[in-house]
């Protein structure tokens, strides 16, 4: 059974696939259950914000790389994104590079799930789970819930909690993320 989210997910990859940015082969029906999220979270010892979840049930997908129009300083720019494919129902990619930003940056134990990467490698892109997605504003890029890290700071031999503490805003949330990469929204 679908629910909003997912609908809204399933439009975004049709989206992609008919701008011929991906092909149907990309993707496949994701097999997760909403068990196999539980045992995820339980591996990670976080809750997994509702979107992305319902993401992680819908397709699997074997692209990692969107160009797109964001929003940021209230300008628009061209961007571009990698997000961690979704290749498997036992997310071993997935903890692989969570258990990663873990143990060097102690990310998920801050409240952050890395989702991707933020450009050609610029930084992981994470989701902030301490943001409330009812607060989160448009104009205000203070509330947004989906934010970056400068790989320098990781690379240049910072601490883990200097490198959290350089959080800087993506998005404004998950679903904003997905409309700005496979929607387009922003460019029309």
């Amino acid at each position: 059974m679908t629910n909003d989210n997912q609908n809204f997910i399933q439009g975004c990859f049709s989206n992609l696939i008919k701008r011929k940015v991906i092909s149907e082969s990309d993707i496949k029906q994701s097999t997760v259950t909403d068990k196999d999220i539980e045992e995820l979270q339980d591996k990670i010892g976080m809750e997994i914000p509702t979107i992305y979840k319902d993401f992680l049930k819908t397709y699997y997908f074997e692209f990692d790389e969107l160009d797109g129009v964001i929003m940021h300083r209230g300008a628009y720019q061209e961007h571009s994104i990698m997000l961690f494919p979704n290749k498997d129902d036992n997310f071993n990619e997935l903890c692989d590079r969570w258990k990663f930003y873990e143990e060097d940056l102690k990310m998920l134990s801050n409240g952050y799930l890395p989702i991707g990467d933020w450009g050609y490698g610029w930084g992981p892109l994470c989701i902030d789970t301490s943001k409330s997605l009812d607060k989160v504003k448009l104009d205000d890029e203070k509330t947004w819930s989906i934010v970056w890290f400068d790989h320098e700071y990781f690379f240049g031999g910072e601490t883990a909690e200097d490198f959290i503490k350089a959080a800087l805003p993506a998005a404004p949330d998950f679903k904003e993320l997905l409309s700005w990469f496979f929607l387009d929204e922003l460019e029309e």
